[in-house]
């Protein structure tokens, strides 16, 4: 009996364990009934997304400066490119303007508007060369040039001139620039010093010219019995047309004979910028700048406009500053300095030194503006 109880019990075992192979395996990391194939998420794309598909045309709303043409034109006069702008033929005149008569037209149209600007100056910039011809050039000599700073009020020509649209400027920093601001103590010292004064003017050109060897008769200068004759070139494009003709009104109260040439840029840069100084075609020109950003460091302006690394230009190649003046101009200009304190004396000496040097002297920063139409968006920077 115990046999075949045995027995039964074996065959159920083996039959047990037979079914058990028979079964599917279940893996300890998969629940029962889990998907074993590969989940589509994986799978590779057949194609690209339709996201990620370039587009078939162009979007229908433009934005930005996406304009089909620029067209640039010439125009020298602002009062003509005014009228250009009311008449539809330009849409904007690029240029810094600082006519009153323009800025009034500009006022008065409603379909117009500007941008301001500011940093583009104006000034008297002299010949210093000794002429090859033995005729006599008062600018040769640096306190008559120094001199010619009492002789400018350059408070009427703002007023007077440009009807607001400036700022008297004594020295070469810019002056709503940074560093017209750090170093304005200075500045305003300076400009104090050489304020209008005819009287003074007056004294040390006598005192100049007497020593020069010229003398005075019937009030007009002369020199070895000879008219000394002043040559001016005065731009005729802008302010510096009036300017130039009140400098040469205030050279004639003291007794100088001037011959005023009116010239345009082109017909201009040939004698002042090209012409070998020593020729004597000319002794003064109504020279100016254009800053094109707001400049943070102005220490490379001495250089630039009072010594001969101002560039090729055979005038500038006559400049002879001193040996102490064109140190601190080029210790200046490479930043070759330790600290803010030495960069100041730096700034100190150039600025002094400048104003006794006077190849130039600088009579007024402008406060510009640039028309356009109203319709018009562009950018625009404090300076340009």
């Amino acid at each position: 009996m115990k046999n075949r109880m045995y027995s039964v019990l074996s065959l159920l075992v083996l039959l047990s364990m037979v079914l058990a192979a028979c079964a599917p395996a279940v893996t300890a990391t998969q629940a029962p009934g889990a998907v074993t194939e590969a989940p589509a998420a994986t799978e590779a794309p057949t194609e690209a997304p339709a996201a990620t598909e370039a587009p078939t045309e162009a979007p229908t709303t433009r934005t930005g400066a996406w304009v089909d043409e620029v067209v640039f034109t010439k125009q020298d006069s602002a009062e003509a490119a005014v009228s250009q702008l009311n008449a539809g033929e330009i849409d904007l005149y690029a240029y810094t303007v600082a006519e009153a008569p323009v800025f009034e037209s500009l006022q008065s149209s409603p379909d117009l508007t500007s941008a301001q600007l500011v940093g583009s100056n104006n000034s008297m910039m002299f010949n210093p060369a000794p002429f090859a011809s033995g005729k006599f050039n008062p600018f040769e000599d640096a306190q008559f040039r120094e001199a010619m700073n009492y002789l400018v009020d350059r408070n009427y020509v703002v007023q007077e001139i440009y009807k607001g649209l400036a700022i008297p400027k004594f020295t070469s920093l810019t002056t709503v620039f940074p560093d017209y601001a750090r170093y304005a103590d200075v500045a305003r010292e300076l400009e104090a010093k050489y304020a209008y004064d005819m009287d003074k003017a007056n004294e040390i050109v006598t005192a100049r010219m007497e020593a020069l060897g010229a003398t005075k008769e019937n009030d007009k200068w002369t020199y070895n019995g000879e008219p000394v004759v002043l040559i001016e070139l005065i731009r005729v494009e802008d302010n510096r047309r009036p300017i130039g003709d009140y400098f040469a009104n205030q050279l004639e109260s003291i007794g100088f004979t001037v011959d005023r040439q009116y010239k345009t840029r082109t017909e201009a840069s040939p004698i002042w910028g090209q012409s070998d100084p020593a020729e004597g075609l000319w002794h003064i020109y109504t020279a100016g700048n254009i800053n094109p950003n707001i400049v943070r460091d102005e220490g490379t302006n001495f250089s630039g406009y009072y010594t001969p690394r101002a560039g090729p230009s055979p005038i500038y190649q006559a400049y002879q500053p001193s040996p102490e003046f064109d140190a601190a101009a080029l210790a200046l200009e490479g930043n070759n300095f330790k600290s803010l304190e030495e960069r100041r004396q730096l700034f100190e000496t150039a600025l002094r030194l400048s104003m006794e040097d006077s190849v130039r002297i600088f009579v007024v920063d402008e406060a510009s503006f640039s028309p356009r139409l109203n319709s018009l968006s562009v950018a625009s920077d404090l300076a340009g």
